[in-house]
């Protein structure tokens, strides 16, 4: 047996819980959803990573995409660095129309680094004459339009700062109380 001459250089590793996560940005707070709200923009939410680790986001889940009439529409997903504005991974792909309450998974990689902010969302393209809804959840933190109360989703992967959308494929940065029905799923780097 040999006496430590120094305690205070121990350490203790913990084990960092670093699989794959679905994280629902519509969870961790009460709030209503609403239904049929106009879907032919980008809308977004504004997200700090939370998670000790950075994140990689492996795909998009939009749930409750309305799509009535015939044509088709663009479902893109879209992440931007919510400091600079600059787009930083963009993915498509094309939904039929005719459809309601669709669940559309996109696709898409991009790293999350911890601590850093970002807009995630969708884009919506649609012919003129048609118009996409969709149903989204309004937190109830968020009853004040320029100054959300942020919360942390379910999976304590990421705080939702705030919702925004804007009528075009650029990075949303009108103010807005509609969170869209997100999953996003993720895994360690």
């Amino acid at each position: 047996m040999v006496k430590e001459t120094n305690k205070n250089d121990n350490t203790k590793e913990v084990p960092v819980s670093c699989g794959p996560a679905d994280s629902d940005v519509a969870t961790g707070t009460a709030g209503t959803t609403h239904n049929g709200q106009s879907f032919n923009e980008t809308r977004a939410v504004d997200l700090t990573v939370i998670s000790a680790t950075d994140r990689v986001i492996e795909s998009l889940t939009l749930n409750g995409l309305n799509l009535p009439g015939a044509p088709s529409a663009l479902a893109g997903a879209r992440i931007y660095d919510s400091a600079t504005q600059a787009q930083i991974a963009s993915s498509d792909v094309t939904v039929g129309g005719g459809s309601f309450d669709m669940s559309v998974t996109v696709p898409i990689s991009a790293r999350l680094v911890s601590g850093q902010s970002y807009r995630v969302g969708f884009y919506i393209e649609r012919e003129q004459s048609s118009n996409a809804t969709g149903n989204f959840f309004v937190p109830g933190l968020f009853s004040d339009l320029y100054n959300p109360i942020s919360y942390t989703e379910s999976s304590g992967l990421f705080r939702i700062n705030s919702a925004h959308a804007i009528g075009s494929d650029s990075f949303p940065v009108n103010p807005n109380m509609a969170v869209p029905k997100m999953i996003i799923r993720t895994r360690c780097p």
